[in-house]
């Protein structure tokens, strides 16, 4: 087993190439990013993605049935779920009327998670703010820019970086009292 792993999507493409060098037998993804950065680097080693975004909505394979060439993979969806999570907090916090919306704008699938959520907003009649975070120094600002603008309910959007920083991004919510939901199983929904 050969392991490569990076939450800066830049590196992706790197470490697709050097898994081609080596001659691997199937590459196996995890997110958007990197399943892109491995079809771009092979057409023949097999590719076994899991992700969280639609792959025929962005040209990752032509069909969920057929999904051609040499990758196939599986879909959660969860990009498409940002509107229910909103609902889901405004059903348990019906009283807060501010909320906001934590992006990683490096994310593939952000701009269609933006606009889920802002879709999900409006159909609850609330405004939404969109803030984008990328490195630590910017999920604290975040966080700041929460509390300056008395939010009262987060929605996190599922990516790897927020993943990979739910100690971070979850300690702030808990300290700052901000009832949260987000994107991924091993980070709780938090009300209180």
């Amino acid at each position: 087993m050969e392991y490569r792993y990076s939450i800066a999507y830049d590196r992706l493409p790197e470490f697709a190439a050097e898994l081609v060098r080596r001659r691997v037998n199937v590459i196996v993804t995890i997110g958007l990013g990197a399943a892109f950065a491995a079809k771009a680097q092979t057409a023949t080693i097999p590719i076994v993605f899991a992700t969280q975004n639609d792959s025929v909505q962005y040209g990752l394979v032509s069909s969920l049935n057929q999904p051609g060439s040499n990758i196939t993979g599986i879909n959660s969806f969860g990009e498409e779920l940002g509107a229910k999570r909103l609902r889901l907090l405004h059903d348990m916090l019906p009283a807060a009327s501010r909320f906001a919306f934590l992006v990683d704008p490096m994310a593939p699938s952000s701009e269609l998670a933006i606009k889920d959520v802002q879709t999900g907003a409006a159909t609850i009649g609330k405004a939404i703010e969109i803030v984008a975070a990328s490195t630590n120094r910017e999920i604290d600002a975040a966080f700041k820019t929460f509390v300056e603008r008395r939010v009262e309910a987060l929605l996190v959007t599922p990516s790897t970086l927020f993943l990979n920083r739910r100690v971070q991004v979850i300690s702030l919510a808990v300290y700052h009292h901000l009832p949260a939901t987000y994107g991924f199983v091993p980070m709780p929904t938090v009300a209180g």
